[in-house]
C-alpha cells in the first residue's frame, strides 16, 4: 500500500519539480521541508534539546571532555 500511495498517488499532488534537487544543495525541496520540519521540533525547547545533545554526545565520547581541557574550554 505505501508504495502505490508514494510512486502513484503523491505525485499527483506535488508541484512540478518537488523531487528535483537544488544544484546548490543536493537536496529537493521535499527533502527541505522534512528538515525544516524536524527543525522546528527540536527548536520549539531548543534549550533542553540542546543540553540533552552535549550530554549523550560527552557520555558517548568521553575522550572529547579531556580536548576541551586542552584547548581551554572549561
Amino acid at each position: 500500500m505505501g508504495f502505490i500511495v508514494s510512486k502513484l498517488i503523491l505525485p499527483l499532488w506535488s508541484p512540478a519539480g518537488y523531487d528535483v534537487p537544488d544544484p546548490a544543495t543536493g537536496l529537493t525541496p521535499r527533502q527541505k521541508n522534512i528538515v525544516q520540519s524536524t527543525w522546528k521540533i527540536v527548536r520549539a525547547d531548543a534549550k533542553k534539546n540542546g543540553i540533552l545533545l552535549f550530554m549523550r554526545y560527552f557520555l558517548s565520547y568521553e575522550n572529547s571532555l579531556i580536548l576541551g581541557k586542552v584547548i581551554g574550554c572549561d
